[in-house]
């Protein structure tokens, strides 16, 4: 017999103070620079709840915030597939819009300009982010544009959502020659949609 664990209303709260108080520290003074007391302080619980919330430590509150700037994100990024009228167009905005707002966003920016932080983001794909990513990537597969994606030999959803996550993460970090919008536009179309669609 398995037991479900429902986290009570008052952990919840904790949890989401956590996390909102280890974002808004992450980006203010980098990810090196913060100690688990420091947040446990700013988030106004103890330590010993920090590490419940997160038995692996800072590993593990780093996956918690990137999924919650993930998944506030992820709702636009479902409405401007909404709005595409093909595969194509679908994709390169995505691609555009998350790639923008990374490099917008100071939590993910100070995310990914720590080493040990970006690993773990590249690692959480394959896990909590990827689920966002693969619905995403579904939608785009149903407009119209999209037939060569689903012929014999495709790659998998989970290996495009990592490819594309990965895409946007490396973008953010380091731009490259698709700096301005309209030369990450030019990139998203010709090396992306074209290799995916």
């Amino acid at each position: 017999r398995r037991e479900i664990w429902l986290m009570p209303r008052s952990s919840e709260a904790s949890h989401t103070r956590i996390v909102a108080a280890a974002g808004s520290m992450f980006a203010e003074h980098g990810i090196g620079r913060v100690s688990l007391d420091e947040i446990a302080g700013e988030a106004q619980v103890h330590r010993t709840t920090l590490h419940r919330h997160f038995p692996g430590g800072r590993d593990e509150l780093v996956v918690a915030v990137l999924a919650h700037e993930v998944e506030s994100y992820s709702r636009h990024l479902g409405q401007v597939v909404a709005i595409a009228a093909t595969a194509s167009e679908a994709l390169v905005d995505t691609l555009v819009e998350a790639v923008t707002e990374g490099r917008r966003n100071r939590v993910i920016s100070a995310l990914l300009a720590d080493p040990g932080s970006r690993r773990v983001a590249y690692r959480s794909a394959a896990g909590t982010l990827r689920s966002h990513g693969v619905t995403l990537w579904r939608a785009i597969l149903d407009l119209p544009g999209s037939d060569a994606a689903r012929r014999a030999g495709a790659p998998e959803d989970n290996q495009v959502v990592d490819f594309l996550f990965r895409t946007v993460m490396s973008l953010v970090e380091e731009p490259g020659l698709a700096q301005s919008e309209a030369a990450l536009r030019d990139f998203a179309n010709h090396f992306v949609a074209r290799a995916l669609l």
